[in-house]
C-alpha cells in the first residue's frame, strides 16, 4: 500500500509520498528492532552477522534498479549526456551510502535507501542505548532537531526520530487498540484530505506557497497520526502471502520511477496520461513479480540460510 502511494505521488502534484517513505522508516524502526533482538544477537559476530544480512537483503535490488534506471534515463532523455559523464552517472547512482547526494538522482525514491543503510549501522547500538535507559530518547531527538536546524542533508539524523519511534513501540511491546488504530487512520486521512484541499501538501514543479512552508511539517504530523494504525497492523496474523507482498512493495518501490520514465507517464493530455499511469502500473507490476522470482527470492533464501548457520554456530554458554 505504501509503495503504491508513492507510486501515485509521482503522477500527481499532491504530495502524499514523502509520508509514505517516514511510515517505512517506523516500520523498520519496529522490525529491525524486533528481528536484532530475537534472532541476529543470538548470532556469531551478531554485529557483523546484522550488518552484512541487511546490506545483503537491500542491496541487490538497489543495484539492479540503480542500473535499470540509470538506462531508462538516458533512453528517456531525463539525463542529458552533455552535462555529465555515464562513468560519473553509473558509478553514484550505485553507491547505497551517500547516495542521497549524487550530481543527477537516475532513481530519485533511492534517496531513502542511504537512510535505511544508515540506520543498519547504528541499529544495534541505538537499541542497547534504549534498553538501559529511555532518557537517550530526549538526546536522540535533540540530534534530530540540531540536524534538521542546520539543513544536513547528508545524515540519518534528520529522520531518526520516525526509526526511534518504530524501535519503540517493538522495545515497549506497545500493541494499540483497534479503536485507536481505526480513529488514528481516519483523522490521518482527513487530515490529508484537508491539507491536500488547501495546498499544503500540493507540491509538484509548481509548489503552493503553503507547501513551500509547511510541507514538510504536515508529512511529519501525517506520519505520526497514522502510527498506531502502522504498528497495530504488524500485530496482525500474517497470511502465506504476506512475505511476498512485502518483498514486491520494496521492489515496486525501487523500479517505479525508471519504468515510469521509460513511458513517458505523465505526458500528454488527461486521457494519454491516464493511458500511460496504466501501462505503468502495469508494466511495473509484472516487471517486479519477475525480479522476485528469478533474483531477489533466491537471494534472500541463501542470505536466511546463511544468517541461520551464524545462529547455530553460536558456541554455547557454559
Amino acid at each position: 500500500m505504501l509503495s503504491l502511494l508513492v507510486f501515485a505521488d509521482h503522477l500527481s502534484r499532491y504530495n502524499f509520498g514523502t509520508t509514505s517513505v517516514y511510515l517505512f522508516f517506523i516500520l523498520s524502526g519496529f522490525w529491525i528492532t524486533s528481528m536484532w533482538e530475537c534472532k541476529y544477537s543470538l548470532a556469531f559476530h551478531p554485529y557483523r552477522t546484522f550488518v552484512i544480512s541487511r546490506f545483503w537483503r537491500i542491496y541487490p535490488v538497489f543495484a539492479l534498479s540503480a542500473l535499470f534506471a540509470v538506462f531508462s534515463s538516458v533512453v528517456s532523455g531525463r539525463f542529458d549526456c552533455q552535462k555529465g559523464s555515464l562513468l560519473r552517472l553509473l558509478f553514484e547512482n550505485l553507491l547505497l551510502l551517500g547516495g542521497k547526494n549524487v550530481f543527477f538522482a537516475a532513481n530519485p525514491p533511492a534517496w531513502s535507501l542511504d537512510v535505511e543503510a544508515q540506520f543498519y549501522l547504528i541499529a544495534p547500538f541505538m537499541i542497547g542505548l534504549l534498553r538501559k535507559s529511555f532518557w537517550w530518547i530526549a538526546a536522540i531527538l535533540l540530534l534530530c532537531l540540531v540536524s534538521m536546524e542546520r539543513g544536513d542533508s547528508l545524515s540519518i539524523m534528520p529522520y531518526i526520530m520516525f526509526f526511534t519511534a518504530g524501535s519503540m513501540a517493538a522495545m515497549t511491546k506497545w500493541i494499540p487498540g483497534k479503536l485507536l488504530s481505526s480513529s488514528a487512520l481516519a483523522i490521518a486521512i482527513l487530515c490529508a484530505l484537508a491539507s491536500a484541499a488547501t495546498g499544503i501538501l500540493q507540491g509538484g514543479q509548481h509548489p503552493t506557497h503553503l507547501y513551500l512552508h509547511y510541507g514538510g511539517v504536515a508529512s511529519v504530523l501525517l506520519a505520526f497520526l497514522a502510527l498506531p494504525f502502522a504498528i497495530q497492523s504488524t500485530r496482525q496474523q500474517g497470511g502465506v502471502y504476506d512475505r511476498v507482498l512485502g518483498d514486491l512493495s520494496f521492489i515496486v518501490y525501487m523500479i517505479h520511477r525508471p519504468v515510469m520514465d521509460l513511458i513517458h507517464t505523465g505526458d500528454g493530455g488527461f486521457i494519454y496520461r491516464s493511458f500511460t499511469a496504466t501501462l505503468s502500473l502495469l508494466v511495473t507490476l509484472a516487471l517486479s513479480l519477475l525480479i522476485w522470482r528469478i533474483f531477489d527470492h533466491p537471494l534472500s533464501r541463501l542470505r536466511e540460510g546463511w544468517v541461520a548457520s551464524r545462529i547455530n554456530s553460536q558456541p554455547a554458554v557454559t
